[in-house]
């Protein structure tokens, strides 16, 4: 949000530094998530244990749990017979 606000701010008043700061960390952001996917994609097999860990497997079956989807209806867990 506040990154808007400056892009605007320099926009509207022509204001090269703001400009400049917006434009750098915008440039930042982009790098930082090129950076991050390669590191996702280069790392499949730690990303594959990390997610097939019991803790993962313990956050799904509270997820799946009757009193968790009584207070969340708008929550809709598929049926283990369902999926192929």
């Amino acid at each position: 949000m506040l990154m808007g606000f400056l892009g605007c701010l320099g926009a509207i008043y022509e204001i090269r530094c703001l400009l400049g700061l917006y434009f750098t960390c915008l440039l930042l952001i982009v790098i930082a998530q090129v950076v991050a996917g390669a590191l996702i994609y280069f790392q499949k097999e730690t990303v594959s244990d990390v997610t097939s860990s019991s803790s993962v497997l313990d956050f799904i079956e509270w997820c799946s749990n009757d009193v968790f989807l009584k207070a969340n209806p708008e929550v809709s867990v598929p049926s283990p017979c369902t999926r192929k």
